[in-house]
């Protein structure tokens, strides 16, 4: 049994793996140190999942047990 996790996600067109790695890295960092719609600081939390499919790249880190 697994229960069920929130995601934060950014998806984008870039090409490339590491490309789009970095991209999306840099949103999602933003996003946990402070650049969301509460000013919170979330916790880093592993693992950090990444997703090719049709040219776009997702990548969503799991959020903290209490998110929404």
């Amino acid at each position: 049994y697994y229960p069920k996790a929130i995601m934060a996600s950014v998806t984008n067109n870039n090409p490339t793996y590491k490309g789009s790695a970095n991209q999306n890295f840099r949103v999602l960092a933003g996003y946990i140190f402070g650049s969301n719609k509460s000013n919170d600081k979330i916790a880093m939390t592993a693992p950090v999942h990444m997703q090719m499919n049709n040219g776009k790249s997702t990548m969503s880190f799991v959020m903290p047990e209490g998110y929404s």
